[in-house]
């Protein structure tokens, strides 16, 4: 349309199309999200559990860190470098809080957020923590 409103020929006609094929993503039925989620475990468990009670991107709920001021959960996304924040959900507290405070390091699924691309740090000895 471009060429005939300038006057000239479109150097595209009888050029065949390229067909796009959309792919569409399907939500997960009420009991299909209880089955992933009552049969997750460790990290995995924690992953879906941030996710479900805060909507973030799965790549945020990875990188995490034990961040929860004033029973909110705080986070800088990757997408937008905005933070934001939630409140914590009493069963999202019930999931954290079965961590062992020994192995509480910084983020909330050290695997997962590797894994995501947050940088690798040591591990915290918790007997040098204040």
């Amino acid at each position: 349309m471009v060429f005939r409103l300038a006057g000239l020929a479109d150097p595209f006609k009888g050029v065949p199309r390229y067909e796009v094929h959309h792919e569409s993503r399907n939500n997960l039925e009420v009991a299909d999200l209880r089955k992933v989620c009552s049969t997750a475990t460790g990290e995995m468990r924690r992953l879906y559990a941030i996710a479900l009670f805060t909507g973030m991107r799965l790549g945020d709920c990875a990188t995490l860190k034990e961040d929860i001021r004033q029973g909110r959960v705080c986070k800088l996304t990757a997408k937008t470098h905005k933070e934001v924040s939630f409140p914590v959900h009493p069963e999202l507290t019930a999931v954290l809080n079965e961590v062992p405070e020994q192995d509480r390091t910084g983020y909330i699924c050290p695997a997962l957020a590797i894994a995501a691309g947050a940088p690798f740090s040591k591990p915290v000895d918790p007997a040098a923590r204040p």
